[in-house]
Formats: C-alpha cells, sequence, structure tokens
C-alpha cells in the first residue's frame, strides 16, 4: 500500500508512513501530478572543428548542424528538443571565437524544452539525480548487482 500525501511504499503493517508520517489509516488522495514543461539553454561546444564562422551556404550550415545533432544527442535521450532549429535563418545562437586571425565557429546556444510526464520524472531524475545515459558513460557498463570476481583471486 502506498502513503496517500507522499506516494512512498512504507513497510507492510506499518500505521504511518516511514516518510511524511501521516496516519495510514485515514486514506487522503492525491491528485496525479501534471506534465510539467521545462526550458533549457544549452551550449554546444564546436570550436574544435575548425569551422568557419560565415555559413554562405546551404550545405555548409547543414553540416554544421549534423554536428550539433552528434553532441545534442545525450541531452535529446533526456528528452531536450530544440525551439528553433538551428538550420532555420531566424536562429540566432551562434558563438564566435577568433582564432589564427580568422572568425571562427565556437558553438551554439539552444533554447531547448521537454515536456515531463510522471514517468519521465522518475527516470530521468532518479534519487541521485544523475541521468541514466551519464550513469552508463560514468561506469561504462550497464549496473548490475552480481559481484564481479577479483582478478588474480583463485578458489
Amino acid at each position: 500500500m502506498n502513503c496517500g500525501q507522499c506516494g512512498n511504499e512504507p513497510p507492510e503493517g506499518s500505521r504511518y508512513c516511514n516518510m511524511c508520517g501521516i496516519s495510514l489509516a485515514g486514506e487522503v488522495q492525491v491528485p496525479e501530478p501534471q506534465a510539467v514543461v521545462q526550458h533549457r539553454w544549452i551550449y554546444l561546444d564546436l570550436f574544435d572543428l575548425r569551422l568557419p564562422a560565415h555559413m554562405q551556404t546551404i550545405d555548409q550550415r547543414s553540416e554544421v548542424v549534423s554536428h550539433m545533432y552528434e553532441r545534442f544527442a545525450p541531452f535529446a535521450d533526456e528528452g531536450w528538443e530544440w525551439v528553433t532549429h538551428p538550420s532555420s535563418y531566424e536562429y540566432d545562437g551562434w558563438v564566435y571565437q577568433e582564432s589564427e586571425g580568422l572568425l571562427k565557429l565556437a558553438g551554439a546556444n539552444l533554447l531547448c524544452r521537454r515536456t515531463l510526464t510522471p514517468e519521465l520524472i522518475r527516470a530521468v531524475d532518479p534519487q541521485h539525480h544523475v541521468p541514466q545515459y551519464r550513469m552508463r558513460q560514468l561506469i561504462q557498463r550497464l549496473y548490475n548487482l552480481e559481484a564481479k570476481p577479483k582478478s588474480g583471486v583463485t578458489k
């Protein structure tokens, strides 16, 4: 049975919730959380590509946008999407930097949004506040509870 106040699942036979302390005898109805739209600025670093600052043709712009897709993938995995697409002429988030006497494309500021449903909130923001894709990057493998034998130890 879940607590009607905070949604926690207290141990079986509990009379009070071990998270919020409310009595479990009188069940309180909590409305289902509504979806929330978040907005965020995301900066993509493109300086290492040494691209010229001025994109004069649609092919040059599409090349830059393809690099942006690659670097945006971890954010897209978390549900983020671009508000204004960088291939449109309305996009004005380019960041420039001078290098070797030439103006180069250093990066892009992207206004992004995502709609958080209760299911996505639980998947994206676990208790440790590290997204699943980043956790996989940090540990370089999927986490499981199996004990790994220590190397060099024989039985």
